[in-house]
């Protein structure tokens, strides 16, 4: 059990659809990420890691069980998605579907710019991101290869 767990997870599972057609895509899913650490979730394909993912920022509903993120129960009837969402943001794993910068800087500003604060603030947060403290920023995300561009990421601020 983690000291101070950002996310947790308690007897999780997810599923598609129903009847004939439904596929159990997580199953009991037990977990505690620390605040502050680095995890990685792997797995071959459809092995259910962005189905797991996103039921982080309630892109997903957990069809049994409870997801909390910062204290927030994403299960809960009435939670507010957008505070959720202020505290978990995703990165897509390809740089060609990023939609919404041309450099990675104009990325990873878009959640802190549609949360609408100001460029300062904005500045601010994106140069707390690792990554954006290195040359990487200004680079054209088609340009950004492994470590950076690839993977999933989660960002509480």
């Amino acid at each position: 059990m983690s000291r101070n767990p950002i996310i947790v997870t308690r007897h999780l599972s997810h599923i598609y659809l129903s009847g004939q057609l439904q596929k159990k895509a997580l199953h009991d899913i037990n977990l505690e990420i620390a605040q502050g650490s680095c995890v990685a979730i792997v797995g071959v394909n459809g092995s259910g890691k962005t189905t797991l993912v996103q039921h982080f920022n309630g892109l997903l509903r957990p069809t049994e069980g409870t997801v909390l993120v910062d204290g927030i129960d994403v299960s809960a009837k009435g939670v507010d998605l957008r505070e959720l969402r202020q505290r978990v943001g995703m990165l897509f794993q390809l740089p060609e579907t990023q939609l919404f910068g041309r450099t990675v800087f104009e990325d990873v500003a878009f959640g802190p710019r549609r949360m609408h604060l100001s460029r300062r603030e904005v500045r601010s947060r994106v140069s707390q991101w690792r990554p954006a403290q290195t040359s990487c920023a200004s680079r054209c995300i088609g340009d950004v290869t492994g470590g950076f561009g690839a993977g999933r990421s989660l960002h509480g601020s």
